[in-house]
């Protein structure tokens, strides 16, 4: 094993390491010089002088992504890591590690992006600068375990670490003392000796991890949940002070997808901040008399950015449909093309992200929220909704009406644009409107889905098609590709067969459903004088 301390080249895996608190890291030292056993060699190694200072941009990109970036001195040598954020299991921390050399010591070298570190730190801080947290000096004795078994992994590392962490903030540097134990994989060996080590020494897991503690000494809050202003309203409340919760409660759940998005990990944050985005824009356009008029730029950069997000995110539906069968040589081509197209598309997204033009947006749509201005005089929510729901209700219905067998899918997909905004635009009435409203929503929820597995299955019809002819394949690939196209298109014609049967559907073209929803609203604008 290379433990981090001793590497030279790049590198990205996982760290298994247990961290325990040292009141006397002497008496350890001593235990681990005559302990030995039928299945663990201890080897005395050597004592090192390290220098750690830890690094993130002033908006905490990294930790919000889960990551901490270190810059690790030792002598004339230099190495960057980062690692994940993984919370320990009594004492026992699994967590992704990636390192690379830095010949200077100096982050800014990362810039390039040619290494894993830099790599995965340009595109989760974009354009942001680094700042340093704080430093950690330790004088570190370190001895090798290495199991009997010669079968068994490769040797780790105790390392007996006496601490200074020092805050760059100028506050008081404090001491720390830890016995860590750091191995290439787990074995019953390496857990029989670290159970021995800490029943014999009575030692007790660390509570934190170095960095954690060098922010709480530096008295460092890391990203704290922006606050843009309340998110909370009820019936009392003006229209504008609607619109203003709505956009804060998905302008925060963009925010804090972005990190996830940037890095790639989970489709599902992905999934989310795009929704979130979506439901800005709908929020912008129906309470557009409530809010200032330079809505109309935030509108048109949104959709910059979902448009990006998009392109990242059909890719993924359209992989995942081809993924269903691993073995199956033909679909795995398409797979890769699909990925590299994915690869590109993500490229885009991610320029967007560090676009002047996002940065902008970002800021500015930040200083809109927090302000919360809206243009006078105010109006009753109960007064305003009625008619702002009952127009998207009718374009959507009017949509509705004009599906028949003869439809095209672009006809499909006008309806599941205006069915999705008419439940965006009644969702977050929901508390104020009750079940009727409950009942609404949930019955375009499973209208939305079936257009939504419509509108997937004719994209990827398309894609198929388009890639079968644009691409030099195979035969037996673009044969492949065909078979598919084809059961997509089936697969869209069985939803077209039983969508007007369907209670969602039906519900959404007879005014009938709706009637109680338009009652109880009319009801409630009667109460408020309206």
């Amino acid at each position: 094993m290379a433990i981090h301390t001793q590497q030279r080249t790049a590198s990205d895996g996982q760290e298994i390491e247990w961290q325990f608190e040292a009141d006397d890291p002497d008496r350890v030292e001593e235990w681990l010089k005559v302990h030995a056993s039928e299945t663990v060699s201890v080897i005395a190694g050597e004592t090192r002088r390290l220098s750690d200072t830890y690094f993130d941009t002033e908006d905490w990109r990294l930790y919000r992504a889960g990551y901490v970036l270190r810059v690790r001195r030792r002598g004339k040598r230099a190495e960057a890591t980062m690692k994940s954020l993984a919370p320990a299991e009594d004492g026992l921390r699994r967590r992704r590690e990636v390192t690379e050399p830095l010949g200077d010591g100096e982050p800014g070298t990362l810039e390039g992006g040619e290494g894993p570190v830099g790599g995965l730190l340009k595109t989760l801080r974009g354009a942001r600068e680094l700042r340093p947290l704080f430093e950690n000096r330790t004088r570190r004795r370190t001895f090798e375990i290495q199991p009997r078994d010669a079968e068994a992994p490769d040797a780790g590392e105790v390392a007996l670490d006496d601490c200074e962490i020092r805050p760059e903030a100028g506050a008081e540097a404090i001491s720390l003392r830890r016995v860590e134990v750091e191995v290439p994989e787990e074995s019953e060996a390496v857990r029989g000796f670290v159970e021995a080590l800490r029943r014999d020494l009575g030692l007790h897991p660390a509570s934190r991890s170095k960095f954690e503690t060098g922010l709480r000494a530096s008295g460092l809050e890391p990203a704290p949940e922006p606050d843009f202003g309340t998110t909370e309203f009820d019936a009392s409340s003006t229209a504008g002070e609607v619109a203003f919760a709505v956009l804060r409660r998905n302008f925060v759940i963009m925010l804090a997808c972005e990190p996830g998005v940037r890095l790639g990990e989970d489709p599902e944050e992905l999934h989310d901040m795009r929704v979130a985005t979506r439901r800005l824009r709908n929020a912008l356009r129906i309470y557009a008399d409530a809010l200032p008029r330079r809505t109309e730029r935030y509108e048109r950069d949104l959709k910059h950015t979902a448009d990006a997000l998009g392109e990242v995110r059909d890719l993924d539906v359209h992989i995942a449909m081809f993924g269903d069968d691993p073995e199956d040589g033909d679909s795995r081509d398409v797979v890769n093309i699909l990925e590299r197209l994915r690869t590109g598309a993500r490229e885009r997204m991610l320029e967007v992200l560090d676009s002047k033009r996002y940065e902008r947006l970002v800021a500015d749509f930040s200083g809109m929220l927090r302000l919360g201005r809206s243009p006078s005089p105010p109006a009753s929510i109960l007064t305003v909704a009625p008619d702002l729901v009952q127009k998207r209700y009718e374009k959507a219905r009017k949509a509705a009406k004009k599906i028949d067998e003869f439809s095209s899918p672009e006809d499909y997909h006008r309806l599941r644009k205006r069915a999705r905004r008419l439940r965006y635009s009644l969702e977050p009435l929901a508390g104020i409107y009750g079940e009727p409203a409950e009942k609404a929503i949930k019955r375009l929820k499973k209208l939305q889905d079936a257009l939504g597995l419509h509108q997937d299955a004719i994209v990827a019809a398309e894609l198929l098609r388009e890639l079968g002819t644009a691409e030099d394949l195979a035969p037996r690939v673009v044969f492949e590709m065909g078979v598919r196209a084809g059961r997509n298109v089936r697969e869209a014609e069985e939803i077209q067969a039983g969508l007007p049967e369907a209670g969602p559907f039906r519900s959404l073209k007879k005014r009938k459903k709706w009637e109680g929803l338009w009652e109880t609203m009319e009801a409630r604008a009667s109460e408020d004088g309206g």
